[in-house]
């Protein structure tokens, strides 16, 4: 499983360092900054020691804002 842990963490390191925008097709995107569109996750584990972590989420952000999770999805 380390294998596939070490694949994750080559994605997400050329992820950081490339060219965010041009793989998103956005210059809002990719950083959290100031005056960028602010989607994002926080997870309980890091999804690094195992991919699966990635469906442990503790919160959710649109646009800047907490999304409660506990209501329905409209």
């Amino acid at each position: 499983m380390r294998a596939n842990g070490d694949i994750v963490k080559g994605v997400y390191a050329a992820f950081a360092k490339g060219d965010v925008p041009a793989v998103l097709g956005t210059f809002d995107a990719g950083t959290l900054e100031a005056g960028k569109s602010a989607d994002f996750i926080v997870l309980d584990a890091n999804p690094l020691d195992d991919i699966t972590n990635t469906r442990r989420i503790a919160s959710v952000y649109l646009r800047g804002a907490a999304v409660d999770r506990s209501q329905p999805a409209r």
